[in-house]
């Protein structure tokens, strides 16, 4: 008996191991903000790359506050690698005039690397307005537009800007890039969700393993 015992509680720990990570879905990126002219992030698009190079596409439904601690949160059908993150914001040019800005999140060394450049020479390959223009169309529902997010824009112009998900990364508002926020805390994927699900898994198995052997011991009582 204590030999099946140990086996069953072997499996549901394995069971733990490896359901962890199969079923961690949730995701979340935290970062602090302070955009220029304090107004909220629009038109949030997160691009998200798979393990087998697939971006992936969503649009944030909800606007990103202009200052403080801002969480942009989803539950993907996969785990992302590769992360990518683009809005706009009714914001300020350098010389102080209303302008609407581009912000992008990226990795820590490109952020270090344009610091203060303009948008296309940081990221040749698009124009500033051609990219609110396709992003604002992308987010509205736009296939084309968004297929050229997660191929183009992606994969070859704003390359040098993905982070890996699960890092560190800056926040950035362009025209001119300008660091306006960074993350709060590591984003990491699910893993506790994934951790809890298969916890409670184990803990059902052996109240099943418990209750028949109760039975059968009432049976030969």
């Amino acid at each position: 008996m204590k030999r099946i015992a140990g086996t069953i509680s072997s499996l549901f720990i394995a069971m733990l191991l490896v359901a962890a990570p199969a079923l961690a879905s949730p995701v979340s990126y935290v970062a602090e903000l302070n955009t220029s002219n304090k107004n909220p992030v629009t038109n949030v698009l997160l691009l998200e790359e798979d393990d087998a190079g697939t971006v992936h596409a969503k649009v944030y439904g909800s606007a990103l506050p202009g200052s403080g601690q801002v969480a942009i949160s989803h539950n993907p059908a996969f785990t992302p690698r590769r992360t990518l993150i683009i809005g706009i914001t009714d914001g300020l040019a350098p010389d102080g005039t209303p302008k609407t800005q581009i912000i992008l999140f990226v990795n820590t060394a490109f952020a270090a690397a344009v610091n203060g450049v303009k948008w296309s020479l940081a990221l040749p390959g698009s124009s500033h307005s051609t990219t609110i223009a396709s992003l604002i169309a992308a987010t509205g529902g736009g296939a084309t537009e968004l297929g050229w997010f997660t191929g183009d824009f992606f994969k070859q112009i704003a390359a040098p800007a993905v982070f890996a998900t699960g890092s560190d990364f800056v926040v950035g508002e362009f025209s001119d890039f300008t660091p306006i926020g960074r993350a709060a805390t590591i984003p990491v994927p699910g893993l506790a969700a994934g951790a809890m699900a298969a916890l409670m898994l184990l803990l059902a198995g052996l109240a099943a393993f418990k209750l028949r052997r109760r039975q059968r011991s009432n049976l030969v009582g």
